[in-house]
C-alpha cells in the first residue's frame, strides 16, 4: 500500500511558465481559512471580506477559493497604514 506525505497547503505561487494539472489545483488557490490565517484575521472576517470583493475570490460549485496570484497581487497593491500618528501618540506615554 502506498503512503503519501502530506504536502502543505502554503505552496509558493506558481510562476508564468508553470502548467496546471489536476493534481496542481491546491497550488492554485487558498480556501479562505488559509487567507484568514494569512491575514490573522478570523474566518468570519474573510468570509465578509470575500463576500463584499475586498477579497478577490472566485466562487467553485458551493465553496469559495481565492487565486493566489490574485491574492498576492491584492496585497501587495493594499496601502500600508501611516503609523506615524499611533507613535506620536505612543511617545507621550512616557
Amino acid at each position: 500500500m502506498k503512503t503519501h506525505t502530506p504536502v502543505s497547503h502554503l505552496i509558493p505561487v506558481p510562476d508564468d511558465e508553470s502548467t496546471a494539472t489536476v493534481h496542481d489545483f491546491r497550488a492554485l488557490v487558498y480556501t479562505v481559512p488559509e487567507v484568514a490565517q494569512l491575514l490573522a484575521v478570523s474566518r468570519n472576517t474573510a468570509y465578509q471580506m470575500v463576500r463584499t470583493g475586498q477579497i478577490p475570490a472566485r466562487r467553485l460549485g458551493t465553496r469559495w477559493v481565492v487565486p493566489r496570484r490574485a491574492f498576492h497581487t491584492w496585497l501587495d497593491a493594499t496601502p500600508i497604514p501611516d503609523d506615524s500618528a499611533t507613535l506620536a501618540t505612543a511617545s507621550n506615554w512616557s
